[in-house]
């Protein structure tokens, strides 16, 4: 069939959506994805290969420039710098009162390129609409309990105070459960996202590279 229109379309959306269950009695299963591209037919080329200014600002919202963002800033925010001021904060306390300096300026920094990700995220989720729950809901807890740290940090008590160890042991095993549940959820990301081996390589690479040195880090801290 063939569409005609009154007046010359420019700017339209093209709709994509895909199933993997074959239709049921000649009626349609719901979508498993779907997803909007807007296309500008006024040039005879799509809006992420236009060269005008209004179309290359809005080419970097597009579903896969957005999913790549995401993966990126989470993986090195929360995936790599976190556990790094962590490492710092557990294992280099000799070296006071830098390692507390390091630990939080670390800890901020990555929190922050962290959530930039996870905003990023969030547009993406609005676009396409991707029914990856548990990917989706890790992420918020995580966000939640990030927050709760940044919070925490603002109201830590003074070493004199009869609270203090508790604050310690909230901190710590907060924190540790943040970085378990990041860790996880990354590697759910990579693998819903369809990243590719390059993804999962990278980011095995650098978990590996944490793990080792934790585990070295942790040997030494015991025998000294």
């Amino acid at each position: 069939f063939q569409l005609k229109f009154q007046a010359p379309v420019t700017r339209q959306a093209l709709l994509f959506a895909y199933s993997t269950t074959p239709p049921m009695n000649y009626r349609l299963t719901e979508h498993d994805d779907k997803t909007s591209v807007p296309f500008d037919f006024s040039p005879g080329a799509s809006a992420s290969t236009s060269t005008s200014p209004s179309s290359s600002s809005s080419s970097s919202f597009y579903p896969y420039e957005l999913k790549r963002n995401h993966g990126a800033l989470t993986m090195f925010g929360w995936g790599v710098l976190l556990p790094v001021g962590a490492i710092v904060a557990r294992y280099f306390r000799q070296r006071d009162p830098l390692w507390y300096h390091l630990h939080v300026i670390i800890q901020f920094v990555g929190f922050l390129i962290g959530l930039t990700g996870a905003v990023a995220g969030i547009a993406l989720y609005n676009r396409v609409h991707s029914n990856f729950t548990t990917h989706r809901g890790l992420g918020v807890f995580i966000l939640v309990l990030g927050s709760l740290q940044v919070i925490a940090f603002f109201l830590r008590p003074d070493k004199e105070s009869k609270i203090r160890k508790y604050w310690n042991w909230y901190h710590h095993w907060v924190g540790r459960l943040a970085l378990f549940l990041t860790a996880v959820n990354i590697a759910l990301g990579i693998q819903i996202g369809g990243a590719g081996d390059s993804w999962k390589a990278v980011y095995g690479i650098l978990l590996a590279v944490i793990l080792i040195s934790v585990t070295v880090f942790e040997i030494a801290f015991w025998v000294r």
